[in-house]
């Protein structure tokens, strides 16, 4: 798990984002810090639908991880 507090850069429906944060490792829930890097794209599927893919890369003292995801918006 990871919480962190995610900024933003937009440039149109390209998104670029950093969060600095920490992330729950091991088996006694010990916390280590990490910072997370993504780029997403935003494709809009309905006037109120978006779906995003998602790049991210984790950076942390032991080593560091890629994360791929999608993301589901909803405009209102």
């Amino acid at each position: 798990m990871v919480l962190g507090a995610t900024l933003f850069l937009h440039a149109g429906r390209l998104k670029f984002l950093i969060a600095p944060g920490v992330e729950r490792v091991g088996d006694k829930g010990d916390w280590e810090f990490v910072t997370r890097f993504g780029v997403l794209y935003e494709f809009e599927v309905s006037s109120a639908l978006t779906l995003s893919p998602v790049v991210q890369y984790d950076v942390t003292e032991e080593g560091s991880t890629w994360v791929l995801g999608l993301g589901v918006g909803k405009g209102f």
